[in-house]
């Protein structure tokens, strides 16, 4: 049975591992190839639960009046898969800012990972609620009954965006204290999300300025807009990172 729902989100949720997983190769060139390899492997399947985790904080904390389970395989609700395959890809990049800091040793490394991970969920969830009470609409009311794909493209790139810059934020970190790194690494995501609902908010409004982007993903279902918003905010969360990467 055909089911695209579930496809964007697996298809996400491979290249989330996949990105996660390039953060497993650094720093392993002073290593002999086989405790390197044994290292990146434990790496790697503790990167692959992080982002099952992340579905499951997806269901409870995120999207959590309703079952995104149901959503995917039953409705078939895109909007459901690309708020959580954005997701997916924001904790790949979180995982693998993660893996590119120093750390005191391997298993302190672990630790990191996990402690970083945690963050970076606190973070999505925050920006979720902070972009729900700041849309004139509901946004689980229009992802689960209506199906909007423009709302869960809207959700998604705002994952994504902060994956983004959550991770350049996390790039090279470990030189100092891990509360310092913390404190940095929350203002930094505070920013870029600031930066995220500017360019959100300002892009529409340059493209369209009869109807408000509100309007157009509520009323209509605007996947154009939607999509292209998607993309500024992206972009510019590509730009923030290349200013703060470390």
């Amino acid at each position: 049975d055909e089911n695209s729902a579930t496809a964007v989100v697996l298809g996400a949720y491979l290249l989330g591992v996949g990105i996660a997983l390039m953060g497993t190769f650094f720093g392993r060139g002073e290593d002999p190839t086989l405790i390197a390899m044994g290292k990146a492997f434990i790496e790697g399947l503790l990167a692959m639960a992080r982002l099952r985790l992340s579905i499951l904080v997806n269901n409870h904390f995120i999207l959590y009046r309703f079952s995104i389970v149901k959503e995917l395989r039953e409705d078939k609700n895109l909007g459901t898969a690309f708020c959580v395959g954005g997701s997916c890809i924001a904790c790949g990049l979180i995982v693998n800012g993660a893996l590119t800091g120093f750390s005191a040793g391997f298993f302190y490394g672990l630790l990191d990972i996990v402690i970083y991970w945690l963050i970076g969920q606190l973070v999505l969830i925050v920006a979720s609620y902070l972009y729900a009470r700041m849309a004139r609409y509901d946004v689980h009311q229009l992802i689960e009954f209506d199906d909007n794909i423009a709302v869960g493209i809207g959700v998604g790139a705002l994952f994504v965006s902060l994956g983004i810059v959550l991770r350049s934020a996390l790039v090279g970190s470990g030189r100092d204290a891990i509360s310092v790194e913390l404190v940095l690494t929350l203002m930094l995501a505070a920013t870029g999300i600031a930066g995220v609902v500017l360019v959100t908010w300002l892009v529409p409004w340059l493209m369209n300025r009869k109807s408000s982007y509100e309007d157009e993903v509520e009323m209509h279902g605007n996947v154009a807009m939607s999509a292209a918003t998607a993309c500024a905010a992206i972009a510019f969360a590509v730009l923030f990172a290349s200013v703060i990467q470390r």
